[in-house]
Order: C-alpha cells, then sequence, then structure tokens
C-alpha cells in the first residue's frame, strides 16, 4: 500500500495529509529537546500523518468557522475563525497552535503514548454505599454519553488552548473580569 505524505499548504488541499512539515518537526523537537535520532525521515513522516489524523478528527468538534473548500481533506485551513483572544486565524495557512498540536501528538506516539479508545459504558459513579456489619459495597452510575473516550495528552490541549479556549473541565469556562 502506498504511503502519501502531503502538507496541507493553506490552500485547502484535497489530498493533504499533514498539518506540518517534517523540517518544523525537527525544529520544534530541538526547541522541546525531544530526541529524534533514531528516526528516519519515513517514520517522521508516518508519525506526522498518524498525529495529523488524531488532531484532526479528535479535536474537529472544537474548531469555529468553516473549512475554505468544499473538497479539502483535513480540518484547517478555517476562515471566520478567531482565537480566544478575539484576533482572527489567517485564513490561508494551518495555524503554528495545530502544528505544534500535531508535534505533541506525534511525539506521545512516539513515546508509546496509548490512544485508543477506553470503554466507558459504565458511566460516571454516582452514588456508593459500604455497610460495615455485612461487608458489602455498591455502586451505582450515571448513564455514559459516550461508550469511549479516548485518552488526552495535556501537551496536546496546552497546545490548542488559544484556539479551543482551554482544555478539561475547564474549556468552556468564560471568565469575565467586572
Amino acid at each position: 500500500m502506498a504511503f502519501y505524505f502531503v502538507v496541507e499548504d493553506g490552500t485547502g488541499l484535497s489530498n493533504s495529509t499533514a498539518f506540518t512539515t517534517t523540517q518544523e518537526f525537527r525544529d520544534y523537537y530541538d526547541l522541546q529537546d525531544y530526541d529524534y535520532s533514531s528516526l528516519v525521515e519515513d517514520q517522521i513522516k508516518k508519525y506526522i500523518v498518524r498525529a495529523t489524523t488524531l488532531i484532526n478528527n479528535m479535536y474537529m468538534s472544537y474548531w469555529k468557522g468553516n473549512v475554505v473548500s468544499d473538497t479539502q481533506r483535513l480540518s484547517w485551513p478555517r476562515e471566520n475563525c478567531y482565537y480566544i483572544d478575539g484576533i482572527e486565524i489567517d485564513d490561508e495557512s494551518v495555524p503554528p497552535e495545530i502544528k505544534n498540536a500535531t508535534i505533541e501528538m506525534a511525539y506521545a506516539l512516539q513515546s508509546g503514548y496509548n490512544l485508543a479508545p477506553v470503554n466507558t459504558d459504565e458511566g460516571s459513579l454516582r452514588e456508593e454505599e459500604v455497610r460495615v456489619d455485612k461487608i458489602e459495597q455498591r455502586l451505582k452510575y450515571s448513564p455514559s454519553k459516550s461508550m469511549y473516550t479516548r485518552p488526552t495528552v495535556t501537551a496536546v490541549d496546552d497546545a490548542l488552548a488559544r484556539i479551543t479556549g482551554g482544555s478539561g473541565s475547564l474549556g468552556n469556562l468564560n471568565i469575565v473580569r467586572v
């Protein structure tokens, strides 16, 4: 099977497979003091493509605005999209935050971080009952909203914070100075 490595150039390519270049990958790894000495060019490309796919699929519901072309393969570039501080994001490029998040995801993959979905069909713990006389424990769970969740990579969430508004439970919290 052929392997394709096509970097999105900001025009909304219909065949792009990567948000970032191998040179940007190396530059970022150098800046973060990550080790890529054991990786050959094709391995770097494969990590970037897999990381791009994960970023594209896992975070697309957080993106605001619209894709610039109805034929583009990836979710960036976007138009009518703003950083959380109100600055418009260039609609003719992939923002550096997306590139950095992609590289952080590639680092997680290279480090062996398991990003496979985890079954959470039991829901979240709602009630717990413990008896002392008869040793007994009952747990009640709220129904889950989704049967599967993916582990998160904090460094990816942090890299995307200026676009998504943050990570975790504070991701949608608006703070207003009074």
